[in-house]
């Protein structure tokens, strides 16, 4: 587990809560060098055995929530999950596909990609993994990255759709985040995020809201875009997602 988490768990075990982390999946004690998630995306691009930027991630979360779930401690109806940037797609994913997690809280990492790729907004998201698409540039030599190497490599196959299947399609915020409806959500993100840009979630907003309307639990959704924030999570992020788990997890 990274050192930083652990102010982050000591917060949540002072509020009662039985606090757990996992480095994802090449990071932190995870990795073997300093490249090793660099040398994964580039493996996952070339040869398609590893997809280290999201679900490899999910599926551990999935298999934390069977972990959990056995435990005598733990009540299975209750269990929240929250996550960072890179973390926060993993909490999305994993709340996605696994309706254990009862309350879920992505921190700056929902976002719509195809949105991005269609606006012209994918350069930030692009740079946060900049050597897979280096790498994919290189295969199909162009001079530069731009939308065709994002959105459609001619030669081999989508770039997205290579490392994070779907994740441009059926798999994208629109179509994945409504499902986690009914159980509470709290999405929250910086209002100037260039990774996940707002403009981006508002269909997958516009439909996670119905979907809780269709539910009757209305309240039980919420987006928080926090002005003048970028791509970081502040005190005040970290302070609603507490007070959500709260609201939810302690009745």
């Amino acid at each position: 587990m990274q050192k930083r988490l652990r102010p982050l768990l000591e917060g949540y075990a002072s509020r009662g809560y039985i606090a757990v982390a996992i480095d994802s999946r090449y990071h932190g004690e995870r990795a073997t060098s300093i490249t090793t998630y660099r040398d994964a995306l580039v493996s996952s691009w070339k040869n398609g055995d590893t997809m280290p930027f999201i679900f490899d991630t999910a599926w551990d979360l999935i298999k934390l929530a069977d972990y959990l779930t056995e435990r005598e401690d733990i009540d299975p109806s209750k269990i929240g999950i929250t996550g960072e940037s890179l973390g926060g797609m993993h909490v999305w994913f994993a709340a996605f596909v696994d309706t254990r997690y009862s309350v879920v809280v992505p921190i700056i990492g929902v976002q719509g990609s195809r949105w991005a790729i269609e606006h012209d907004k994918w350069q930030a998201r692009v740079n946060s993994i900049k050597a897979v698409f280096e790498e994919a540039r290189a295969d199909l030599d162009k001079s530069a990255i731009d939308k065709e190497i994002v959105q459609k490599a001619r030669l081999i196959t989508f770039v997205w759709d290579r490392i994070a299947p779907g994740l441009a399609s059926q798999f994208d915020a629109p179509y994945t985040v409504p499902t986690i409806a009914p159980r509470p959500l709290l999405i929250l993100n910086g209002e100037d995020d260039p990774r996940c840009p707002l403009g981006g979630l508002e269909i997958p907003e516009s439909r996670v809201c119905k979907a809780y309307e269709e539910a009757n639990c209305p309240q039980n959704i919420k987006l928080i875009a926090q002005p003048g924030i970028g791509h970081r999570m502040t005190p005040l992020m970290v302070k609603e997602a507490s007070d959500w788990f709260d609201r939810f997890l302690k009745v």
